[in-house]
């Protein structure tokens, strides 16, 4: 983190990861302090399914971080056909071409995200 201009942080939209969240922005606020700006660009709550304590817990993240400190809070639901169609691709879900899932707009969003903050600045 020492060397990083920013973070993508991902999460798990379950209990212990959310708390781990917690800590981890506490280590990111300590390197900040002594080392420069790192800053959080986002977080994906990945694998995310359909059920009572995902909810809560993508309710927790947005309030706290996107609501609260205006990080962006990405969901990612598990699904098998983005599974399928980054295996298809054999490559990373950045360069991969037409993936056909309904994650899609949100993995164009986590890259543009990443290519606006990080490399955009890189060539600035």
């Amino acid at each position: 983190m020492v060397a990083s201009d920013g973070v993508l942080i991902p999460a798990y939209a379950e209990a212990l990861s959310v708390q781990g969240l917690d800590r981890l922005q506490k280590q990111i606020d300590s390197v900040r302090e002594y080392f420069g700006t790192v800053r959080i660009l986002g977080i994906v709550a990945n694998r995310v399914e359909h059920n009572k304590q995902a909810d809560a817990m993508l309710e927790q993240l947005h309030a706290e971080f996107e609501d609260g400190l205006g990080i962006p809070v990405f969901d990612v639901y598990k699904r098998v056909d983005l599974q399928r169609a980054i295996a298809t691709q054999e490559r990373s879900i950045f360069a991969a071409e037409e993936l056909d899932t309904d994650m899609a707009e949100v993995i164009a969003e986590i890259a543009a995200l990443v290519d606006d903050e990080l490399v955009g600045q890189a060539n600035d």
